[in-house]
């Protein structure tokens, strides 16, 4: 079984993470997936959903602006 959710919409995910270095991109993914994790049975697949994605990524927003401007990278415009 796969822990991605079924009809999820990667564009809205995507503009989420909008301007995010790789690494931050990475983090989203690896958050929601021990928030899947935490979420689920024991006798459960973990799912990732597009809600838990986007959760993932807005809280990393802040942390993600703070190093961006550590080390001298701008933002999109939005």
């Amino acid at each position: 079984q796969t822990w991605i959710e079924s009809g999820l919409n990667w564009e809205k995910v995507g503009e989420e993470c909008l301007g995010y270095m790789p690494a931050f991109v990475r983090e989203v993914a690896i958050h929601a997936k021990l928030c899947a994790i935490s979420l689920t049975s024991e006798n459960e697949v973990p799912t990732v959903t597009e809600k838990i994605l986007i959760n993932a990524a807005n809280d990393l927003k802040e942390r993600h602006l703070r190093c961006s401007h550590e080390v001298g990278i701008r933002q999109p415009q939005q």
